[in-house]
């Protein structure tokens, strides 16, 4: 991408086309952009997900999935979208749970990081701004779990399901 505001649209474009459903449309316009320069993680994704969800008209296949996933990956090692896209991709196409959850843990580990990143720079805006009985009331609320409200009931589910089923390992 030769500059961020490009970059910028690019993204919008494919977000948009996606929300329409238009995979075949983001694959061509990803494609004239491989010609030109070298993707970043961000549009290798958008790939990935898109050859997965396309109609199959065009001239890819679920191999070019996961490539473009493993080279937003190798791109860069810290992208928790294309880490976790890669992770789900091994999970489900690839029947590799072994390496998936390899992935899935790397993740999470990132993300854990981020979050408490997160949580510190909040505490210390709090601190500056209004002191220190908002940044305690803060950082008391902020251990609990990170997760929304309809997150927190996907794995209550998930926990449910598993404690139920007589035949889990």
């Amino acid at each position: 991408m030769a500059d961020g505001y490009m970059l910028l649209e690019t993204i919008n474009r494919i977000r948009s086309l996606a929300q329409e459903n238009k995979y075949d449309e983001i694959l061509n316009l990803i494609s004239l952009l491989e010609k030109s320069e070298h993707l970043p993680p961000s549009i290798l994704v958008w790939k990935g997900v898109s050859i997965q969800l396309s109609s199959g008209k065009t001239a890819v296949n679920l191999n070019d999935a996961e490539l473009a996933f493993r080279m937003a990956v190798d791109i860069d090692s810290r992208c928790v979208e294309a880490i976790l896209e890669l992770a789900w991709f091994l999970y489900a196409v690839r029947d590799d749970a072994i390496e998936a959850v390899a992935l899935f843990e790397q993740a999470l580990a990132i993300s854990r990081q981020q979050a408490a990143d997160s949580v510190i720079g909040v505490i210390q805006c709090l601190l500056e701004m209004e002191g220190r009985q908002h940044a305690l009331r803060y950082l008391k609320e902020s251990l609990n779990p990170i997760y929304s409200s309809e997150d927190a009931c996907k794995l209550a589910k998930l926990k449910h399901e598993i404690e139920m089923n007589a035949n889990g390992k």
